[in-house]
């Protein structure tokens, strides 16, 4: 039986109301970056300068992942985000392939996606739940450079899976993509939960088959 992940029903049902249904453009504050989505047509408004020029150079571009940076040292121990997720995700002491640890070698993983066990790092990638490639399409290309390197490197976001299963999903939505139906609840919470975070809006198909999974965990 899969196991139940319990999404409260008012959270789903506000979730639907701010990205699915028409809202007053500038309803709500600012957000970090110093704008606002429109939820009513998905297009990010700026609402100061900062925020313009950083938006300018990339509004009319198409998305290039260079332009979301990741796998950031933040701390400056020598450990990258991939690095970390990999230390902390492992069911076991991971084995690092340097002196200085601070590239993960071996440890042991159940990649979510497939339900299997790894234990070499090159067989892990570390997928973006809500891909960088769509959020782009759905109002992230009007972020600035902090947001998107918050977005790429919010453990949140994160998830250590098989490196198979993560080149299988590529930039798709829950509409084209799901992983093994044990997991698939807690998936599209995942996605609930960072798309209320970002303001982000998503594809009316992503939202249906979302509805599908949440009213079969329910």
């Amino acid at each position: 039986m899969e196991p139940k992940t319990t999404i409260p029903k008012y959270f789903f049902l506000c979730f639907l109301l701010c990205f699915d249904m028409s809202l007053d453009a500038h309803s709500g504050g600012l957000d970090s970056s110093g704008g606002h989505l429109d939820k009513s047509t998905g297009h990010y408004h700026c609402h100061s300068v900062e925020c313009q020029l950083s938006t300018v150079s990339t509004i009319t571009s198409s998305y290039s992942r260079e332009n979301w940076r990741h796998w950031i040292d933040s701390n400056g121990d020598c450990q990258d985000t991939r690095a970390e997720l990999l230390i902390s995700n492992s069911r076991v002491e991971v084995e690092f392939r340097d002196i200085d640890n601070c590239i993960v070698e071996s440890g042991e993983w159940l990649g979510p996606y497939s339900g299997n066990v790894f234990r070499s790092a090159r067989d892990i990638d570390i997928d973006h739940v809500i891909p960088l490639n769509y959020a782009s399409k759905n109002g992230g290309i009007s972020w600035n450079k902090q947001k998107k390197e918050a977005f790429a490197n919010d453990p949140i976001n994160l998830l250590a899976v098989s490196s198979t299963e993560n080149r299988k999903k590529g930039a798709k939505g829950p509409s084209q993509y799901l992983p093994n139906r044990i997991y698939q609840c807690a998936y599209v919470k995942k996605w609930l939960d960072i798309a209320a975070k970002y303001e982000l809006a998503l594809a009316s198909e992503d939202i249906e088959k979302i509805t599908e999974v949440v009213t079969r965990c329910e």
